[in-house]
C-alpha cells in the first residue's frame, strides 16, 4: 500500500504538470517533497531497518520472516531513495518489495505442493528480473516517463494484493487450529496428555493473535492509501502509520507463521527450469515489443538538449527514426551519457579536474579484447569522486550490466544489417548534423566546398586527415609517376559479414600530390575506369575503419596510453615527480579504455555491429595491432624525408599532418627533455630512481622487446625524455586527428563503416552507428594548454618545474599561432595538431 500510494502521488502530479504543459518525461517521483515528506519517509527507512533487526534478533530464519526481511530491506533502500532522489533506485525497490510479497504468499499457500511452489517462486524471481531490466533500460534510455510508473505501481498493487490474500488465509487457518486445540483440551482436560493438550493450545492461541494483527495492519494498510491524499501532510502521516504497523502488529504474524510452515521444499526438475526460462524469454520478447511500440511513434532521434524544434521534426519519421531498436537505444544511451549541461561541461575542460594522484597499488584488471591476454585497469583514482556515491555507483553499475549481458545478446539484439539507404543527400547531412547535436567534435580539416567523392578530397584526406601517418614515399617512382602510397591493403584478409564487400586498398599519388591509381582487389584502378569510383569509395571507407581500429582503437587507446596509465599508477608514488608529470595526460585512462572495452571490442558491442567486419574479422584487425605496435622515439622524424622531397619536387607541396606534427612534436620534447633534466641531471641519479626502474618495467611487461623500449641498463635520460615525449604526443595529436572520424560521416557519400557490392553510399545503420562511436569521442576534458602546476610537488626543484611549466605552455601558444598563419594560406586547413584543440589526454 506504501508504494501504490506513492506512485498515485506521483500519478496525479504527473498528470498536473501535463495539464500545466510541462512534458510527461521531464516530472520525477519526488519534485513534490516537503520538508514534512522527507521526514516522514525519515521516520519509515529508519523503522524498516529496525525492523530486519528484530527479526533476525528473535532468531527466525524460516521462509516466511527471512522474505519479510527482505521486503523491509526494500522498504529502507526505498526510503534512502526518496531522500537522495533517485527515482531508479525508487523504481527498482519497490519491484523488489512486491516481488517478497509474491514470494510470501507463495510459501504459505503451496506448502502441500513443494515442488509447485517452488516453480511458482523461480518464475516469480524471473518475472521480477525481467521487469527490473525493463524498468531501467527504458528509464536510462527514455527518463522518467509517467507510464513506467504506472507499470511498476501495477506490479506492486498485485504483490499487495497477494499479502493480503495471505494474511487473510492464515487467519482462518489460525481460527481453525484455535477451536480444534479448544476442543481437543476440554475433552482431554482429565487425561495424562493434559501438559501437551495445553502446550498445543497455547501456540493455537498466539497464532490467532498474529494473525488478528495481521489483519489488523492490512486494514491499515488500506487506511494509509486514503492517508495520501490529505493535503500537506498526508505523505508524513502514511510514512508515520506504517511505521508503527511493524514491530507490534505484522511482524508477530510473520514469525508466527514460520512456526506453522515448516516443511522442506525440493529442487526443481530440469524440465520446470527449462519451462521457467522459455517463459521468462517470451515474457521479455513481449516486453521489448511493448517498449518499441509505445516510444517509436513519439520519441526523437534527435534528443539533445539543444535540439531545436526544427531539428525534432527532422529526425521524426526519416530513414534515421527507423533504424532498429538496438540502434534507438544505444542512441539514448550515448546521449544520457556525453549531453552534460554547460557547467559540468565547463568543469571536466578545467585543468583542475586533473586530480593529485593517490595511490601507488595494484589495479583490478579485465581482458580489453577476447582471447589476447591484453589487460587494463577497471580502477580509476579520477573517478573515485563520482563512482564512490551511491546514485553514481548504481547507475554505472546498472549500465554496464545492460551493455555486456543485455544489449550484446544476439538472441535479444540480433545484427540485421538493414540494406536501405539515404534517399536525399542533403537532408541526410541534416539529419546527421542535427542527431550528433552539441557533442559532435570540431572538424579536423575544413571540408566546406569540398566535393568528397572528388580525386582530391582522398589527397586532403591523406595529407592533412585521418590517414596522414600512413603516407610513405616510394623507394622508385612508379611508371605513372605516382612517389607517394598510402596503404590499407592488410584490410583485405579480414572476414566480412554476408553481403559486403571486403575492406582493403592502397591509394597512389604523384609529386604534385593527385590521385593517380588506387590498388583494389590486386589491380590497379585508374581514373576512367569502370571501377574507378567505386575503387575510391573502398578506400575511403577502408582508411576510416582501419584508422579507427588500428591507430585509434588499439594503438592510443588500449597500447600506449593504456601502458604508461597503469604503470605509472601500478609502480610510481603519489608523490613522484614523473607520475605528478604524467597525469594530465593519463587523466581518466583507465575509464575511458573500460568504455571502450564495453562498447568496441566485444562481439555484438557497438563497433561489431557499426563495420562489415566479422567479429573474426574484427579480432584479426586488434591481434594485428598488438603484434606490430610499438612506442617510437622521434615518430615524426620518420616524414622529414618526405617534406624535405616533397618541397624540392613541388613549391606547392602540402603535408600538414607532419608539418604540424612536426613541430608539435618538438615543442612536446622540448618539454620532457627539460624535465627530465631538472629531476636528473646525469645518468647516475636516474638509474638510482628504483621506482622509475619499475616504472619503465611495467612498460615493457607486456611486450618485453616486441615493444620497442630498451632494458633498464641501457635506458638513458635521453631515452625517457624522448619515449615521454612520444607517449604525450600520441594522447594529444595523433589520438585528436586519428579518433574525430565525425566528419567522414555526416554526408553519406564520403564514407561508411561497410561496403556494398557496387554502392558508393553508406546504408543508414552505418551512418548511425558510426555516428555513435564518433559522438562518444565528444564527451569533454581538461585541455592541453592549461595551468596544470597544482600537480607539481612542492620540493626544491618546484621553482623550475613551474617555470618550466610557463615555457611549454608559452610553446605552445606561439605554435597554436603559427599554425593559424600556415592555415590562412594552405588549400588544405588542417587544426589536427593545433595547441588549442587537444585535450590533455584520451579522456573521451
Amino acid at each position: 500500500g506504501t508504494m501504490s500510494a506513492t506512485g498515485k502521488r506521483a500519478k496525479l502530479q504527473l498528470e498536473g504538470d501535463q495539464d500545466a504543459g510541462v512534458s510527461e518525461a521531464t516530472a520525477t517521483l519526488d519534485h513534490d517533497a516537503s520538508f514534512l515528506d522527507k521526514l516522514g519517509f525519515l521516520i519509515w527507512t529508519g523503522c524498516s531497518f529496525c525492523g530486519v533487526g528484530w527479526l533476525f534478533g528473535k532468531g527466525a530464519h524460516g521462509p516466511m520472516s527471512t522474505r519479510y526481511a527482505g521486503y523491509l530491506v526494500a522498504q529502507a533502500i526505498l526510503g534512502i531513495a526518496f531522500l537522495v532522489g533517485n527515482d531508479l533506485l525508487f523504481l527498482e525497490c519497490q519491484l523488489f518489495a512486491a516481488t517478497n510479497y509474491m514470494l510470501m504468499f507463495v510459501t504459505a499457500s503451496f506448502q502441500d505442493k513443494v515442488l509447485l511452489g517452488y516453480t511458482i517462486s523461480l518464475a516469480i524471481w524471473t518475472v521480477f528480473s525481467l521487469v527490473a531490466l525493463a524498468v531501467a533500460i527504458t528509464y536510462i534510455c527514455f527518463g522518467p516517463i509517467g507510464t513506467l510508473q504506472s507499470v511498476v505501481s501495477a506490479y506492486y498493487s498485485a504483490g499487495s494484493m497477494m499479502a493480503v490474500l495471505m494474511v487473510w488465509e492464515y487467519h482462518k487457518l489460525a481460527k481453525t487450529r484455535f477451536a480444534q486445540a479448544e476442543i481437543a483440551l476440554t475433552k482431554d482436560a482429565k487425561s495424562k496428555l493434559n501438559a501437551s493438550k495445553q502446550a498445543e493450545f497455547e501456540e493455537s492461541n498466539n497464532m490467532l493473535m498474529a494473525a488478528n494483527f495481521g489483519m489488523f495492519g492490512a486494514f491499515f494498510g488500506i487506511v494509509d492509501l486514503a492517508l495520501i491524499s490529505v493535503p500537506g501532510v498526508g505523505t508524513f502521516l502514511s510514512r508515520v502509520l506504517d511505521s508503527a504497523l511493524y514491530v507490534p502488529y505484522i511482524l508477530p504474524a510473520i514469525v508466527s507463521m514460520d512456526l506453522v510452515y515448516k516443511k522442506q521444499a525440493t529442487h526443481p526438475t530440469k524440465f520446470v527450469v527449462k519451462t521457467t526460462l522459455k517463459a521468462a524469454l517470451a515474457a521479455f520478447g513481449i516486453m521489448l515489443l511493448a517498449l518499441v511500440v509505445t516510444q517509436r511513434s513519439t520519441r526523437s532521434m534527435c534528443g539533445w538538449k539543444t535540439t531545436t524544434p526544427a531539428q525534432t521534426e527532422l529526425c521524426t519519421g526519416t530513414e534515421l527514426s527507423s533504424v532498429d531498436f538496438y540502434g534507438r537505444i544505444m542512441y539514448n544511451v550515448v546521449v544520457s551519457t556525453v549531453d552534460e549541461p554547460l557547467e559540468s561541461i565547463a568543469k571536466e575542460e578545467s585543468p583542475l579536474a586533473v586530480k593529485i594522484p593517490k595511490h601507488e597499488k595494484k589495479l583490478s584488471s579485465i581482458e580489453a579484447i577476447p582471447n589476447t591476454g591484453w589487460r587494463i585497469p577497471t580502477e580509476d583514482e579520477d573517478m573515485e569522486e563520482e563512482h564512490g556515491q551511491i546514485t553514481g555507483w548504481l547507475t554505472k553499475k546498472l549500465k554496464v550490466f545492460m551493455i555486456e549481458n543485455v544489449f550484446q545478446s544476439p538472441l535479444l539484439f540480433p545484427i540485421k544489417d538493414s540494406p536501405a539507404v539515404w534517399t536525399n543527400i542533403e537532408k541526410a547531412q541534416a539529419i546527421m548534423k542535427a542527431a550528433g547535436g552539441p557533442m559532435l567534435p570540431k572538424p579536423v580539416a575544413d571540408w566546406n566546398g569540398v566535393d568528397v567523392t572528388s580525386d582530391s578530397a582522398i589527397a586532403q584526406m591523406c595529407f592533412a586527415g585521418v590517414a596522414g601517418g600512413r603516407v610513405r614515399r616510394l623507394e622508385e617512382e612508379r611508371n605513372d609517376g605516382s612517389v607517394y602510397m598510402v596503404d590499407f591493403s592488410e584490410m583485405h584478409g579480414l572476414p566480412v559479414r554476408f553481403g559486403f564487400e571486403r575492406f582493403g586498398a592502397t591509394a597512389f599519388f604523384n609529386a604534385a600530390q593527385d590521385l593517380t591509381a588506387i590498388r583494389w582487389r590486386a589491380m590497379d584502378v585508374t581514373p576512367g575506369h569502370a571501377k574507378w569510383e567505386h575503387a575510391k569509395w573502398v578506400f575511403r571507407c577502408s582508411a576510416l575503419i582501419g584508422t579507427t581500429a588500428n591507430e585509434h582503437l588499439l594503438q592510443s587507446h588500449l597500447m600506449i596510453a593504456n601502458a604508461v596509465a597503469t604503470s605509472s599508477r601500478e609502480n610510481l608514488p603519489s608523490h613522484h615527480p614523473v607520475r605528478r608529470f604524467l597525469k594530465p595526460f593519463t587523466h581518466r585512462t583507465p575509464t575511458v579504455n573500460v568504455g571502450a572495452q564495453q562498447f568496441l571490442t566485444q562481439e555484438f558491442s557497438l563497433l561489431h555491429r557499426a563495420t562489415a567486419l566479422s567479429f573474426e574479422g574484427l579480432q584479426s584487425a586488434f591481434k594485428l595491432s598488438l603484434e606490430t605496435t610499438q612506442l617510437k622515439a622521434r615518430p615524426m622524424e620518420f616524414f622529414k624525408e618526405i617534406l624535405d622531397k616533397g618541397a624540392e619536387a613541388n613549391t606547392n607541396f602540402e603535408f600538414p599532418y607532419a608539418e604540424d606534427g612536426a613541430d608539435l612534436y618538438a615543442v612536446i620534447h622540448s618539454f620532457t627533455k627539460n624535465f627530465c633534466q631538472i629531476c636528473y641531471p646525469d645518468i647516475v641519479s636516474l638509474r638510482a630512481d628504483k621506482d622509475l626502474k619499475q616504472f619503465w618495467a611495467g612498460l615493457r611487461a607486456n611486450r618485453g622487446d616486441a615493444s620497442g623500449l630498451p632494458i633498464w641498463t641501457e635506458v638513458t635520460v635521453d631515452h625517457v625524455a624522448a619515449l615521454t615525449a612520444s607517449f604525450i604526443f600520441q594522447v594529444t595529436g595523433i589520438h585528436h586527428v586519428v579518433g574525430n572520424v565525425a566528419e567522414y560521416l555526416i554526408n553519406p557519400k564520403f564514407s561508411s563503416t561497410r561496403i556494398r557490392a557496387d554502392s558508393e553510399i553508406s546504408d543508414v545503420e552505418a551512418s548511425h552507428y558510426g555516428l555513435l562511436v564518433a559522438t562518444l569521442t565528444g564527451m569533454k576534458g581538461p585541455f592541453m594548454m592549461g595551468n596544470y602546476k597544482h600537480l607539481l610537488t612542492r620540493d626544491e626543484k618546484f621553482k623550475e618545474t613551474s617555470a618550466l611549466m610557463d615555457n611549454f605552455q608559452r610553446d605552445l601558444s606561439a605554435l597554436a599561432d603559427k599554425i593559424d598563419a600556415r592555415n590562412a594560406d594552405r588549400k588544405w586547413k588542417f587544426y589536427g595538431m593545433h595547441p588549442k584543440r587537444l585535450l590533455s589526454s584520451i579522456s573521451i
